[in-house]
């Protein structure tokens, strides 16, 4: 669970260093971020894709534990592991079957 509470005297903002009396402090369990204004906080706070690696501000995708910012970006990653994991099959084949001559 997430809190946020303003932050009272002065504060430094953990993204740009400015100090000030509009920083807010965010609570994510047991961690602690200090910000001085949303934009900043959503350079720390937002999650990554998976696949794309672009922050995003939403719900996204969640597959098993892993989240993605679209279902494209979910399909994409899905394709490229089934291709990963085909071409290592084909390897393994490759090498039994040399391996048999």
């Amino acid at each position: 669970m997430s809190r946020v509470y303003k932050v009272q005297g002065s504060a430094v903002c953990e993204v740009c260093g400015n100090a000030g009396w509009q920083c807010f402090e965010v609570q994510i369990g047991r961690e602690r971020h200090i910000f001085d204004c949303f934009e900043c906080a959503l350079d720390v706070l937002t999650p990554q894709c998976a696949h794309c690696e672009t922050p995003f501000v939403g719900q996204g995708v969640h597959v098993g534990s892993t989240t993605y910012c679209s279902h494209d970006c979910a399909n994409a990653s899905r394709i490229e592991q089934y291709d990963a994991r085909s071409n290592r099959c084909e390897i393994i084949v490759l090498q039994d079957s040399s391996a048999l001559n």
